[in-house]
């Protein structure tokens, strides 16, 4: 599964939290993606780099780019957005639900200082096997954005990994440059490469 896959199928735990059909619906998607794992059938037919994404997607161009990546055989193994609705689970207690729901949803990236971000994505980097990241920077959600360049510096300086910032919006696309963006993914791709 890429993440623009685990992009769609967060639409359940999204829209309906909590109901039984929730739990049904990705107790089966597990056991699609146990299958796909004992057969070797992976995300990609041939990959050939694995990326992570930082942010939340930019919906409007998510075919577009699903396809643009796996034509060059860039597979999108891991997203901070995606581990967000993960990352602090071994805080849950059933025991204790109302405490242990404020510690879990207080220690998600976004309410933590850019240090911790920091130590995540590299530990995404090095458990993933990342070899490029792409950090989208979104008007939508400022907090998310926020030290997204500092992170870029950083983690491109202490993972020697190739690292590209795109400009776009969740869901506006009248702040999106298609020219701006091509431009910055082609010369990701050739640091990629190189």
């Amino acid at each position: 599964m890429t993440i623009f896959d685990a992009f769609v199928h967060m639409a359940p735990i999204v829209s309906l939290r909590g109901l039984p059909v929730t739990q049904d619906y990705y107790r089966m998607l597990l056991q699609e993606l146990e299958e796909r794992v004992a057969a070797g059938i992976g995300g990609l037919a041939h990959e050939r780099k694995r990326l992570l994404w930082d942010n939340i997607a930019v919906w409007f161009k998510l075919r577009e780019w699903s396809q643009l990546f796996a034509e060059k055989g860039y597979n999108f193994v891991a997203a901070t957005y995606t581990n967000a609705w993960a990352e602090t689970i071994e805080h849950l207690d059933a025991a204790r639900p109302f405490e242990s729901m404020a510690r879990t949803y207080s220690l998600i990236i976004l309410n933590n200082h850019l240090g911790h971000r920091l130590g995540l994505m590299k530990k995404m980097i090095e458990d993933y096997q990342i070899d490029g990241l792409v950090i989208h920077s979104t008007r939508s959600c400022k907090p998310y954005s926020l030290g997204q360049y500092d992170i870029k510096r950083l983690l491109m300086s202490q993972t020697e990994r190739p690292a590209v910032i795109i400009d776009a919006d969740l869901t506006d696309y009248r702040v999106y440059s298609e020219e701006q963006t091509q431009a910055k993914l082609e010369v990701f791709f050739e640091t990629l490469e190189g």
